[in-house]
C-alpha cells in the first residue's frame, strides 16, 4: 500500500477487496445529514407496477375477459317439451348401443342432460360439438377425481338417434324438470379474476385489489351460481382448472338436486377434446 489517504463515499455502502490494511477515517461532520442531501433509491419495477395499476387498467382487463353463457332456468316438465331442450331428472335419452352407466356393478343415478346446441350462438372458445348433442350426466362415485369423457364414465355426450331409457331401478330417477335458456354475458368470478389480474399487472398490490373489489366489483356481471353451458365457472372454492367451461350443473332446489353441500359440478374441455369433470361444494 502507498499510505495515501483515499476518500470513499457512497449512499449505498462500500465493498472493498484486496490485500493490506485499510484505516477508515470519518470525513462527514458529526451532525446528521439533511434529508435533502439523501439520494432516493428508485423503486424496483415490480413496485412501480403496483403503484400504477389504475381503475381504468383493471376495468379493461376485466372487460377483455367477457364471455357469453346460456343459463338455464328450471321449470316443471310437460309432454310437449322437445327432447332437444334438455332436462334435469326424468329418464335419459340414450343411443341403443350405450348401456346404463354402472359403478361396482351397480347402476348410477341419472342427474341431467344439457343441450349443447345453444353454444353455437355464443362466441365460444370451445371446439364445436355435433348438432343435437346432449351432455349426459350421471352421479359419479367420486366427483373429486377427474373422469374421462367416454361412454363408460358418468359424464359423456350423446347425439343422433336417441330414445328414453327405462331405469333399471326407479329409485335412480329424480322428478323430471325442463330447461329454459337465457343468454347472458359474464366475467370470471372474483377468485379467478384475481389470478388473472395478478398475471396481467405483474403482481399488483393486494391492498389495491381489495379496494377495487369493495368499491367497483359489484358493477360487473360475475359468473353465476347456476346451471349453464359456456361462460365462466363460478368456483365455490378456489379455481381448479384453466380449461374452458362446457357446462356447470348447480344444486337446484326446484329439481331436488343436491351436489354435496350446495355444490356445483364443472365439465370442462381439455385440449384433446376429452372432458374434465370436477366438483366443489361448501
Amino acid at each position: 500500500m502507498s499510505g495515501r489517504e483515499i476518500p470513499f463515499s457512497s449512499p449505498r455502502g462500500l465493498l472493498l477487496a484486496g490485500t493490506g490494511d485499510v484505516d477508515f477515517i470519518e470525513v462527514y461532520p458529526a451532525e446528521p445529514r439533511r434529508v435533502d442531501d439523501v439520494r432516493q433509491v428508485p423503486e424496483p419495477p415490480a413496485r412501480q407496477a403496483q403503484r400504477k395499476a389504475s381503475d381504468e387498467q383493471i376495468h379493461e382487463i376485466i372487460m377483455d375477459r367477457r364471455r357469453k353463457a346460456c343459463v338455464f332456468s328450471i321449470r316443471i316438465a310437460t309432454d310437449a317439451d322437445p327432447t332437444t331442450r334438455g332436462r334435469v331428472g326424468g329418464l335419459p335419452l340414450l343411443p341403443s348401443h350405450v348401456d346404463w352407466p354402472r359403478a361396482f356393478k351397480k347402476p348410477l343415478p341419472f342427474l341431467a342432460q344439457l343441450p349443447l346446441d345453444p353454444l353455437q350462438e355464443l362466441d365460444s372458445n370451445l371446439e364445436p360439438f355435433e348438432p343435437g348433442s346432449l351432455l349426459t350426466i350421471f352421479w359419479g362415485q367420486d366427483w373429486w377425481s377427474p373422469h374421462p369423457g367416454t361412454h363408460g364414465a358418468p359424464v359423456f355426450i350423446v347425439a343422433g338417434d336417441v330414445q328414453e331409457r327405462v331405469a333399471p331401478d326407479p329409485d335412480l330417477i329424480l322428478p323430471r324438470r325442463s330447461l329454459e335458456v337465457v343468454v347472458i354475458e359474464e366475467v370470471p368470478c372474483w377468485s379467478e379474476m384475481q389470478e388473472i389480474l395478478k398475471m396481467e399487472l405483474s403482481d399488483p398490490d393486494p391492498k389495491r385489489l381489495r379496494q377495487f373489489h369493495e368499491s367497483r366489483w359489484k358493477d360487473y356481471p360475475a359468473a353465476r351460481e347456476a346451471t349453464k353451458v359456456g361462460g365462466w365457472p363460478h368456483w365455490v372454492q378456489s379455481p381448479d382448472s384453466e380449461n374452458p367451461l362446457v357446462a356447470q350443473l348447480h344444486s337446484e332446489d326446484e329439481a331436488d338436486l343436491m351436489l354435496g353441500d350446495a355444490g356445483s359440478l364443472y365439465i370442462l374441455q381439455r385440449d384433446d377434446r376429452s372432458l374434465e369433470v370436477l366438483m366443489q361444494c361448501y
